[in-house]
């Protein structure tokens, strides 16, 4: 069988078209060792699964959604390979701070959290991480202990 001719190959060249759709054309060869497409199944899917959550939050700043992303194999202008979000759950409000090491991320989330004092006088009840070990250990960890108190 040659590669040009496969079901999975095509499949993936029309966008991930049908296999009833792709059983139409001329020149494909099926096999039954075409592998199942996780990308089509996900597209099927009428909603991901989630779990309900059960945290009642009535005010800005009550939730904060916290994770870092990155790094990217090409870095911006600025050199900048990583980007931290900050996203309030109550207003849905996002904030993207560009950094250029996983390391600034303290420094960012200690000015930000002196913004909310400042701007809209409040403070952060409750931080919501990923547990990655940029936030659970070093200077993040020593951050978010002092909030705690």
């Amino acid at each position: 069988m040659d590669n040009k001719d496969s079901c999975s190959l095509w499949h993936n060249r029309l966008g991930h078209a049908p296999l009833s759709k792709l059983r139409h054309l001329e020149g494909i060869s099926f096999s039954t060792n075409d592998r199942v497409c996780v990308t089509s199944l996900m597209a099927k899917m009428f909603k991901l699964p989630f779990y309900q959550s059960n945290t009642a939050i009535t005010a800005v700043f009550e939730l904060l959604h916290i994770n870092i992303w990155g790094p990217y194999r090409i870095p911006t202008y600025k050199n900048h390979k990583f980007f931290l979000t900050l996203v309030d759950d109550f207003s849905i409000a996002t904030w993207t701070y560009l950094l250029q090491h996983k390391s600034q991320a303290v420094n960012v989330l200690q000015q930000f959290y002196s913004y909310v004092q400042a701007q809209f006088a409040k403070t952060l009840k409750t931080v919501r991480l990923d547990n990655a070990l940029e936030f659970t250990e070093g200077p993040c960890k020593d951050f978010f202990s002092l909030l705690k108190a």
